[in-house]
């Protein structure tokens, strides 16, 4: 039987789209699959020979991607922080306004269409900068492949945000768009109906990542095929859990490490800490894990102390991460995963989040970790103070929590899942 070709596009290869986009690839590659990708940017040091490097035309992402490469990480950081501090109350910052260039007659990237010569299955992952949905149709009119999209946010439901918070405009036209200056705000309404139209034409289904995406999905004026439920395949070849239970002192993991993105709850998890430091007394202390810990140089704090861990890269690095920790705490306001609740419980983590994303989809409460109303940072206190107190002894044990998150997002799980999608 012939093996199917398996094209997958993304902008880049890092990241949180970006690595969702790579795990597709390589959890194919791993089962056995003729698969390739096509990126604009990577930062590995060298690809594999599945992994297509296709520079692109826009000029924002040349250079960013030059000065990421030629700039120092700190450096980069401080023009990135620049940058963004100028236009922290934006709604493009808000909202993450990244897809841009959608129409009916023309694509974005002529390379990428010109490239891909055999297609039976197309997979597009996060492809802000790099293609429009125009360059999809060019591809599936010349391979006659199939056409999956992939949701890790809401960018292919949308005229162009990538998160849309209470808005609703993608229910129908996507006119008067908050995201946008008075001046232009109908752009999305036009990027939405070229996209709804070209998806329509090559009979796209999409894939979502959690059942809350889905329902969204089905609710979109952009008419897909199918609405499917696939997770982000996790290797479970580095996310287990450790081989003996952690000693030390009580430490803490969070996704809140950029203040100036407003959608993953830096200030809300300041407010966590706040009252954290309140409930503890005597020589008690609790050790959060963060990237630089000036971000809370601000409040002083009586029993909360702060290690940083520099950035990691990769599964290895990053699971390592996990199990080093007692538990991880997710404080984002708006968002379609976090995937790290995912990965800290198959590292047999348990975890305290907001009603966010698919927090309520994995988290079974008293037995992997505590579900807490959107917003409520006092409760996420009181929730992480008698983990403290009383331990997790009524928990599951880290195997079970493994266990029972890996039946969703272990690459054999998804193998079972996504092997009818790509059957000849």
């Amino acid at each position: 039987m012939k093996a199917p070709k398996i094209v997958h596009i993304s902008t880049n290869d890092f990241g949180g789209a970006g690595s969702a986009a790579l795990r597709y690839h390589e959890a194919f590659l791993a089962l056995g699959y003729d698969s390739e990708i096509y990126i604009a940017e990577s930062k590995s040091q060298s690809v594999g020979d599945t992994t297509k490097l296709l520079p692109i035309d826009n000029r924002t992402l040349q250079l960013k991607a030059l000065l990421r490469r030629l700039l120092p990480p700190k450096i980069f950081s401080k023009i990135r922080k620049f940058l963004s501090a100028r236009s922290m109350f934006s709604g493009g910052k808000k909202y993450l306004f990244f897809t841009r260039g959608e129409s009916v007659v023309e694509g974005l990237s002529p390379k990428l269409v010109a490239e891909v010569q055999q297609a039976d299955f197309l997979f597009v992952h996060w492809v802000a900068g790099f293609a429009n949905t125009r360059d999809v149709l060019e591809i599936h009119k010349k391979t006659g492949c199939k056409v999956y999209f992939i949701t890790m946010d809401m960018a292919h439901l949308t005229g162009g945000c990538h998160y849309y918070w209470s808005c609703r405009g993608f229910v129908s036209d996507c006119s008067d768009c908050p995201a946008l200056d008075f001046g232009i705000r109908n752009y999305a309404a036009h990027q939405l109906r070229a996209k709804a139209i070209n998806v329509a034409a090559m009979n796209a289904s999409i894939l979502c990542c959690s059942e809350r995406i889905m329902e969204e999905a089905k609710a979109s004026a952009v008419p897909y095929t199918e609405y499917i439920r696939l997770p982000i395949p996790i290797n479970e070849q580095f996310y287990v859990p450790a081989a003996t239970p952690r000693m030390g002192p009580f430490k803490i993991l969070t996704n809140a490490n950029d203040i100036d993105d407003p959608r993953k709850g830096f200030n809300y998890l300041l407010e966590v800490l706040i009252h954290l430091d309140r409930k503890l007394s005597g020589d008690a202390k609790i050790c959060i894990l963060c990237l630089k810990s000036e971000f809370f140089s601000g409040i002083e704090f009586k029993h909360v102390v702060f290690e940083e861990f520099g950035f990691r890269r990769g599964d290895e690095q990053l699971s390592d991460l996990y199990r080093s920790v007692n538990v991880f705490v997710n404080t984002s306001i708006e968002d379609a995963g976090p995937m790290m609740l995912a990965e800290a419980l198959m590292c047999g983590t348990p975890v305290v989040s907001f009603d966010v994303g698919m927090a309520s989809e994995l988290i079974r409460e008293g037995r992997n970790g505590h579900l807490v109303a959107r917003l409520n940072a006092k409760s996420v206190a009181e929730k992480v103070f008698s983990l403290y107190s009383s331990g997790v002894g009524s928990f599951d044990t880290p195997l079970e929590i493994h266990q029972q998150v890996s039946e969703i997002f272990s690459i054999k799980s998804w193998k079972d899942k996504v092997s009818s999608l790509v059957a000849l």
